[in-house]
């Protein structure tokens, strides 16, 4: 049978906000894949796709998923509103 613990509501409270420290280790999570792949996440680019397609606007993750394992092939990345692949992508210039 599985214990039940009590809750301490005269323990003081903590003083680091855990949404803040989630937000903060994904930011720098970003940060270390933007280094890694080498794309300037949160950045003004121009975006040519594989296609001839031109995209121009702030470069971000597509998802919030687990980033750390990704591999290249996987990483969907959103500029304006426009989700595309990095494999779809010819080259990447900030502006």
């Amino acid at each position: 049978m599985s214990e039940q613990f009590d809750f301490d509501f005269d323990s003081p409270t903590p003083k680091a906000d855990p949404l803040a420290s989630w937000r903060d280790a994904r930011a720098a999570e970003a940060v270390r894949l933007s280094e890694r792949f080498g794309v300037p996440l949160g950045r003004e680019v121009e975006v040519e796709l594989i296609s001839g397609t031109v995209l121009q606007g702030v470069l971000s993750l597509a998802d919030e998923g687990l980033w750390n394992d990704m591999k290249r092939d996987e990483v969907e990345l959103e500029i304006d509103g426009v989700r595309v692949r990095l494999k779809e992508v010819a080259s990447i210039v900030r502006i």
